[in-house]
């Protein structure tokens, strides 16, 4: 499979109710989709929250999301973010 992956400034701390959404997102896609904060190189699969929230996002840090299967659409759970 081909690897997939985006890598975005984000738009707000990932805590709380953006990090519960994120990963609802995530886990309604059906796929396995990793978050990597490149800063501190850690990353975790989204269908956890404890394991998101212990990434410690916060509004400008830079991450990665990243998928191996070919259907998660990683632009749509970038737009969760946004909301």
């Amino acid at each position: 499979m081909k690897q997939k992956s985006i890598v975005l400034e984000a738009p707000c701390d990932i805590y709380n109710s953006r990090a519960r959404d994120l990963h609802y997102a995530i886990q309604e896609s059906g796929g396995e989709v990793f978050i990597e904060k490149l800063s501190s190189h850690k990353s975790c699969r989204g269908t956890h929250l404890l394991p998101i929230l212990s990434l410690g996002i916060e509004k400008g840090d830079q991450i990665r999301l990243s998928t191996s299967d070919g259907h998660t659409d990683l632009p749509d759970l970038v737009r969760v973010l946004y909301q």
